[in-house]
């Protein structure tokens, strides 16, 4: 899970490395139509190369599909679960930084600090190929020590990461900025799998698409409200009060992390 995840912050690290040069070669417009025809080749390879279904009697309870009602009235306490629903606040929160800084620091470097598109792009990429080695770290960390201590990890990597958010707004020099930018979203790296791995523990397999697709869902929830949120900041403000946004939430996270079960027995 750790790369899978990890790979999900590899994608905004390499594609401005590629995309800032087809842009000055072709310009915007034609650059659309080149990532969506590459995008139509790979969805095409990976469906092809991606293995058959399990077969049902490896990937269903046959006790389970004998009771339907009962399934049924488990998934919706799937819904109900309180320790779901601070997971899912949690991954939200959590989110918030990669998905604002991903959305908000290539303007920041092109309109505020005047940087051309090629140095742009080298600068927003180095962030988040960090954090994507963090996260594959971080998912062995959980293996090996953390698995049953969530809060041990994420409350202090999610306290730090504020931290350096903030002096990330504080910074006077684009390196200075990456530089907190980078350890701010490395070190949250290092605890995203906190997030996803107590949940894929507790809940019953039957019921795990539904559990990790509420959680999931609000974590990429906050790529539809984060860039919206600092985007006004930054009409009413600036650019150093829209990054406070980052700060906030990944404070809350740490907040939140302090409530979640660290235990399946106490999911």
């Amino acid at each position: 899970m750790g790369f899978m995840l990890g790979a999900n912050n590899l994608g905004p690290g390499v594609a401005p490395l590629i995309i800032a040069p087809v842009l000055m070669a072709v310009g915007w417009r034609d650059a659309f139509w080149l990532v969506a025809i590459v995008g139509a080749v790979i969805g095409t390879v990976v469906w092809l190369v991606l293995p058959a279904p399990l077969d049902t009697d490896i990937s269903e309870d046959p006790e389970a599909a004998l009771q339907p009602l009962a399934s049924e009235h488990s998934r919706a306490a799937v819904f109900k679960s309180a320790s779901v629903w601070k997971f899912a606040i949690l991954f939200c929160l959590a989110n918030m930084s990669a998905y604002g800084l991903m959305t908000w620091v290539p303007s920041y470097l092109l309109n505020d600090k005047g940087l051309s598109l090629i140095d742009t792009g080298i600068f927003a990429a180095i962030p988040f190929i960090v954090t994507a080695l963090a996260t594959i770290v971080g998912g062995r960390l959980v293996d090996k020590y953390f698995h049953d201590r969530a809060r041990i990890l994420l409350v202090p990597c999610m306290a730090t990461s504020a931290v350096l958010l903030f002096l990330m707004t504080t910074a006077d020099t684009v390196a200075m900025f990456t530089f907190y930018e980078t350890l701010a979203l490395g070190i949250s790296g290092l605890c995203s799998m906190s997030i996803f791995a107590m949940p894929l523990r507790a809940l019953p397999s039957e019921f795990l698409g539904s559990g990790m697709g509420l959680i999931n869902g609000c974590g990429q929830f906050a790529g539809f409200i984060t860039p919206l949120v600092m985007g006004w900041m930054v009409d009413q403000f600036s650019y150093m009060a829209a990054f406070g946004v980052l700060v906030g939430a990944t404070s809350a996270a740490a907040l939140v992390a302090m409530i979640v079960p660290q235990t399946p027995a106490k999911f």
